[in-house]
């Protein structure tokens, strides 16, 4: 189903609507197969890809939910929540063999968290991690990251977009007299991660975009193997 703007709330809404953001989303194997197919048929450029988990140990941890970004204002966020372990790895194959280039940022930790729990891999084309580690290495001299959330907020108008998650997190915790620590992303309701997750879908796209520009500009001009490294 498509996420309506009068669902939203707060930073992620006012984006949605000045923006022109569709984002979709499904718990059904089916209506999510039915989607990757439409994906698959419809879309002639490179896709974007991130996962949701509980945390970050694949053994002990959960995946929540998948998301492509299909155009550099819509993305698709399919939870697995309620989805048994047969019908996630049916959606990861048809992830998996979508005729698209796929990005990812980081792909390393989205591609052990599927091989690893599921036994399926997600191949990635393009990292915009590694682009941004080999085009602006000296950030990390000056405590300016290269995860998602710092290119995006520098690179893209999107600003912070996750402050209302965060503020989710830390009222949760006190509510429930929870170390921030001890925290799990599976006690986010899916309607709550599901823009999120779609957010960082397009932002990906984006960046990958600014990402290649810049690639191709060296590549003519002062560095021909920039793509090598």
């Amino acid at each position: 189903m498509k996420i309506e703007a009068d669902s939203l709330t707060g930073k992620i809404k006012e984006l949605h609507t000045e923006f022109k953001l569709e984002f979709f989303h499904t718990n059904n194997k089916d209506q999510a197969i039915r989607y990757l197919k439409q994906i698959n048929d419809k879309c002639k450029h490179s896709i974007s890809i991130d996962i949701e988990t509980s945390g970050l140990d694949f053994v002990t941890d959960k995946l929540l939910g998948f998301g492509i970004g299909f155009g550099s204002n819509k993305a698709l966020y399919i939870s697995f929540v309620n989805m048994g372990y047969d019908d996630i790895v049916d959606v990861l194959k048809c992830v998996s063999n979508l005729s698209q280039k796929k990005i990812m940022h980081n792909s390393f930790f989205d591609r052990k968290f599927c091989l690893g729990g599921y036994k399926v891999d997600i191949p990635c084309d393009y990292d915009t991690y590694t682009y941004a580690h080999t085009l602006y290495t000296d950030r990390q001299y000056y405590d300016e990251g290269l995860g998602l959330k710092d290119l995006t907020s520098w690179l893209l108008p999107f600003g912070d977009y996750e402050e209302e998650l965060v503020e989710y997190k830390k009222n949760y915790c006190k509510t429930h007299k929870m170390k921030i620590a001890d925290f799990k992303y599976d006690l986010i309701p899916e309607e709550v991660m599901s823009p999120y997750c779609c957010m960082d879908c397009i932002s990906t796209l984006q960046l990958f975009n600014i990402f290649e520009k810049k690639v191709r500009e060296y590549e003519k001009s002062i560095w021909e193997k920039v793509r090598e490294v």
